[in-house]
């Protein structure tokens, strides 16, 4: 599963509408779960980067946070095959998502096909 690759987790509770939290001795930067568990509806906007959303897609232990990633990672990069396309430049498919959907498929018989089937398809419109 996900969280025994990476079984060092902590819940962070946001108490102020902003919060510092300083991490020391860490080898990398954290990336942030956000929102996990979660049943109400909630938007919330965080910039990650594409790298941030590909792992959080093979990694998270919370498959709806992966389902996301999955979803924000996708769309941002179909925008930017638009751009180059409208640009009359070469597609390039980031390495980030090549990366993210082989962790996805290597996953099959440890996770939920389910799950893998949503991951690895495209976004709805909104």
């Amino acid at each position: 599963s996900p969280s025994e690759k990476f079984p060092d987790t902590e819940i962070l509770e946001l108490r102020n509408e902003t919060e510092t939290f300083v991490f020391e001795d860490v080898p990398v930067p954290p990336v942030p779960s956000l929102l996990r568990g979660f049943s109400a509806p909630v938007k919330l906007h965080f910039d990650y980067s594409n790298a941030e959303l590909a792992f959080l897609l093979s990694h998270d232990s919370d498959e709806f946070n992966r389902w996301e990633a999955g979803q924000q990672l996708m769309i941002r990069i179909s925008l930017e095959q638009i751009r180059c396309f409208q640009k009359k430049e070469p597609f390039n498919l980031p390495p980030e998502l090549e990366i993210a959907f082989r962790s996805l498929l290597s996953q099959t018989e440890e996770g939920d096909p389910a799950l893998l089937a949503l991951a690895l398809s495209f976004p709805n419109e909104p």
